[in-house]
């Protein structure tokens, strides 16, 4: 069992580290809907294909990793804009 104290200590450290990766391509959602970098996304676009491959996941069925890496981009999309902030990594 981990001591209470160490648990304080790792959570501390993680709360340092930044949790969005780096490696995060900037700007794939625009680049996938064809629109500019300066706009934002309207939300029901991305309500609306997130929906839609939500539905083509179901059941046994299984998406294809090009629709994979397009369903997590657009969860973490709305992820981000539930809680308010802004997607940049300065």
């Amino acid at each position: 069992m981990i001591s209470p104290l160490k648990v304080a200590y790792l959570y501390k450290q993680a709360s340092k580290k930044k949790w969005i990766p780096k490696k995060l391509e900037e700007g794939a959602l625009h680049k996938y809907f064809n629109i500019p970098e300066d706009e934002k996304i309207p939300t029901d676009l991305i309500d609306s294909k997130y929906k839609e491959l939500q539905e083509k996941s179901k059941g046994d069925k299984k998406l294809n990793v090009k629709e994979s890496k397009l369903f997590k981009r657009l969860h973490f999309a709305i992820v981000m804009r539930g809680r308010g902030r802004d997607c940049s990594r300065d």
